[in-house]
This record gives structure tokens, C-alpha cells and sequence, in this order.
């Protein structure tokens, strides 16, 4: 009796020091996430299971330790603040990160969902676009597999289904009764595809009138001003200086009011900061402007604004594994994607 409680004792101890050893390194170390949308393609598909290297940049301090691991379970009552361990590397331009959805302001910081985008742009970065070409302190940003919308003009449907089967399109389609559709590619495919027999014209889709919402802020300027056309501007930084115009004031908005706390108005063309006008600010923390690399089928800082630093969690640096789950049960996995760099 005494032989079988000392080794079921044992077994309970193996499991919770497992345990133990599973949730320091999902903590500290590896996070592992699921793609759920298409924003990122084509280097994250729906289905990629994906590695969240926490080393590179530092792992956080959890700041909602009354948690259950490996599970939705916690409580918010302790909120510990935000604390980064110090990493191998630093927050590179052209990384895959993952983070928590900042403007969630009902769940703690790090409960929010997790989002993974391209980092474009870090502190102290000049960044523009212009007819979707995304400059970094005015040099052009060449990334080959981004995607982008395309009008296509063809004068068979049996050419533009062999398109989409040939190049597993998932998106877009017929727009005009004239034969045109809308189509994501990269400038690659949109290059090939315009040699294509039956094929009047292959042309990038541009957005022709302005937004009334940029960087989750109205915009109060009379250019116009889009997703495919935003005038440059100073990516903010810890300690960095901005000059603030009425004009532009939408780029920094939701940075100075939500993540920085402060009171911000606009009024007769002046603006005050806490009650008193200011034309300059100083940012005290670190930011960062993030894309998704289906540009045109995104939701990135174009949309929300620019992502603080303490909401990062880590570098995606590895597909673990990868599914279709509309395809076929036996070619459910995709094979050649697992253990590939993203």
C-alpha cells in the first residue's frame, strides 16, 4: 500500500513539475499561435501553427499572473505592470512580431488577441506611401511576396479560373459585367498573368478618394489621404519631438490620448495638450508601424495606429506546422510549409 501511494506521489510530482516546466516556457521562452486570417499572406496562410520566439526581443512579465495555464481562466484583480527581460536582439525592420491588439481596452494587456504583421517601420523612422509603395526614411521598401488588389481584364471566365486554380487564389473576384475582376497578387504573378491569352490588362488598384479614419483618427485635412496614399511621417520614440499641425494631428492622435494619457483638443486651429496650446510633443514611450503583407485585405497600423512596445510578444520565426482544412481530409496538411521560415 505504501509502494503504490509513494509511486502514485511520484507520478503527481512528474506531472506538476512538467507542468511547471511547460508554462515557464510558453512564459519565458515559446509561444506557439494559430493564423486565422489571410492579412499575412503569403508568408502566414490560415492553418500555420507558428513559433513565437520570446528570446529575441525579451519575454514580458506576465501582467495577469492569476491565470490557469493553457487555458482562458484568469483573474484580473492583480494587474502587475509592464516589465520586459532584457533579449538576444532588438526590434528589427522587415520582422514578422507578434502582439496583443492594443485598442482592446476591455481585456488586460496580455489577454487581448494576439495579431501577427509585418514591423515596417521603429522609432525615429520618416515613413510614407505613395500608390501603395511604402517608403522607410525615403527609400523604397522591397518585399516580393507582398500582395496587392489588381484589376484584371479578360475576356474569358475559363482564364481567370485557370488563374485562380494555378495560383490558389482565395480572394476577390468578378467586379464589372465587362470581364473585370479584382484579384490579389503579388507584382510577380500580376506580371506573369498579364501575358496571359485573353488578358486585355493587368493594373494595380488604387484608391481614389480619401478616408475619413486613418491611424484610428479622423482626418482633418483636405489632401487625399488613404491606405494607398499617406504623406511621411516620424514614426514616435521614446523621447523623440514631433512638431503637432492641425493638419496632421491624426497620425499622433490615439498615441497622445489612449497610450500616453493625455487630454488633446483641437480648436480654432490650435492645439492643447492638457488645457495648454502646444506645438510640439515629446513621446515617452516607444512605438512601432506595422503592415500586413495582403496589403489590400488588411488590418494594420493604416487602420488602428501605431503599436507600443509593451504589447509586443515576440518574433514569429518558424512554421511548426501547417493546415487547409478546405481541402481534402488527405491533403490536409501542408506539407512543404512545416518547419519553414515565414
Amino acid at each position: 500500500m505504501a509502494s503504490r501511494k509513494k509511486h502514485l506521489t511520484g507520478w503527481i510530482t512528474a506531472i506538476a513539475v512538467a507542468f511547471l516546466l511547460l508554462t515557464l516556457m510558453r512564459v519565458f521562452f515559446i509561444q506557439v499561435h494559430v493564423v486565422h486570417n489571410t492579412y499575412m499572406s503569403n508568408a502566414l496562410l490560415p492553418g500555420d501553427m507558428v513559433f513565437i520566439n520570446k528570446i529575441v526581443y525579451g519575454p514580458r512579465l506576465p501582467e495577469t499572473p492569476l491565470t490557469v495555464p493553457y487555458t482562458e481562466i484568469y483573474s484580473d484583480k492583480i494587474q502587475l505592470p509592464y516589465l520586459r527581460f532584457p533579449g538576444k536582439g532588438t526590434i528589427a525592420r522587415n520582422d514578422i512580431i507578434a502582439f496583443n491588439y492594443p485598442l482592446d481596452s476591455i481585456l488586460p494587456p496580455d489577454k487581448r488577441p494576439v495579431y501577427t504583421k509585418r514591423l515596417i517601420g521603429i522609432p525615429g523612422d520618416v515613413v510614407s506611401i505613395s500608390a501603395k509603395k511604402v517608403y522607410v526614411n525615403h527609400r523604397l521598401v522591397s518585399l516580393p511576396d507582398v500582395k496587392y488588389a489588381y484589376l484584371v481584364k479578360c475576356s474569358s471566365s475559363g482564364t481567370i479560373n485557370e488563374i485562380i486554380k494555378k495560383y490558389e487564389l482565395t480572394e476577390g473576384g468578378i467586379v464589372d459585367t465587362k470581364g473585370i475582376y479584382k484579384l490579389f497578387l503579388t507584382p510577380r504573378q500580376a506580371s506573369i498573368i498579364d501575358s496571359f491569352p485573353g488578358i486585355e490588362y493587368v493594373k494595380l488598384s488604387l484608391a481614389s478618394t480619401s478616408q475619413d479614419f486613418l491611424f484610428n483618427a479622423p482626418v482633418n485635412s483636405t489632401k487625399r489621404w488613404n491606405h494607398d496614399y499617406i504623406p511621411p511621417f516620424v514614426v514616435p520614440g521614446k523621447n523623440i519631438t514631433i512638431s503637432l499641425t492641425p493638419d496632421k494631428i491624426w497620425v499622433y492622435e490615439t498615441v497622445i490620448r489612449f497610450y500616453e494619457h493625455r487630454q488633446l483638443t483641437v480648436k480654432d486651429s490650435l492645439i492643447f495638450i492638457n488645457g495648454q496650446p502646444a506645438s510640439y510633443y515629446t513621446f515617452s514611450g516607444n512605438y512601432y508601424f506595422v503592415l500586413d503583407d495582403n496589403r489590400d485585405n488588411a488590418n494594420d497600423s493604416r487602420n488602428w495606429g501605431f503599436l507600443p512596445e509593451q504589447f509586443i510578444i515576440g518574433k514569429v520565426t518558424r512554421i511548426l506546422c501547417s493546415f487547409d482544412f478546405e481541402a481534402p481530409w488527405w491533403k490536409t496538411i501542408r506539407w512543404k510549409r512545416t518547419g519553414k521560415k515565414p
